[in-house]
């Protein structure tokens, strides 16, 4: 079983797939063995063979040092206290406490709760 973008594979619409074929060899492919969650993909698969580091391809020059554009730290929200469940729609709740700011202005911003 080939699986593309097999960071995704701890999914459970992929772990049912996988269950399905438990005696083929399964091989999964991806370009960014990282998740956002910060699982490990050793759940999935047996061996992780790391072709080339992202800083090894920047040095090759396939891939470009990224560039990140953010705002600055002291304009964002404080978010330290916002309460985030399970299933919560917090980015609705955000937007609408901070539907009246002026993009990345603080000022008046409500308590997060």
């Amino acid at each position: 079983m080939l699986v593309d973008e097999c960071h995704r594979a701890l999914a459970a619409s992929y772990r049912a797939i996988a269950a399905d074929y438990p005696n083929a060899v399964h091989l999964g492919l991806t370009a960014t063995p990282y998740r956002a969650d910060g699982k490990g993909l050793g759940d999935a698969y047996d061996e992780l063979v790391v072709v080339a580091s992202p800083r090894q391809l920047i040095a090759e020059g396939f891939l470009v040092e990224p560039r990140v554009f953010t705002v600055p730290a002291a304009l964002r929200p404080d978010l330290s206290r916002l309460k985030v469940a399970r299933g919560d729609d917090w980015l609705r709740r955000l937007r609408q406490r901070h539907a009246n700011l002026e993009c990345g202005d603080p000022r008046g911003a409500p308590a997060l709760s």
